[in-house]
């Protein structure tokens, strides 16, 4: 989808298609929970960057084809906390 908030081909910040208001963002709770094709394998076809932190994650694969989901619809209900032994 040329030109519009699945087209990661150059980059763009996730936030943006999140916030976007696009049909199919909206169909999946606000956010991304979709299939993309990839054209490359073994040529690291993923790069996430998070610019404040410097933080990088590259994935390479052979498969034709990744799920990008962005936690929409999970809930506010779980703990984060670590139980100690």
């Amino acid at each position: 989808m040329q030109g519009t908030v699945f087209d990661f081909r150059f980059g763009q910040k996730i936030s943006e298609g999140i916030e976007s208001g696009h049909p199919q963002t909206k169909l999946v709770g606000l956010g991304y929970d979709h299939p993309f094709l990839l054209n490359l394998n073994h040529d690291k076809e993923i790069v996430v960057l998070d610019r404040e932190s410097g933080r990088k994650l590259e994935v390479e694969t052979d498969e034709p084809s990744v799920v990008v989901y962005t936690g929409n619809m999970l809930t506010n209900d779980f703990s984060n906390k670590r139980e100690t032994v």
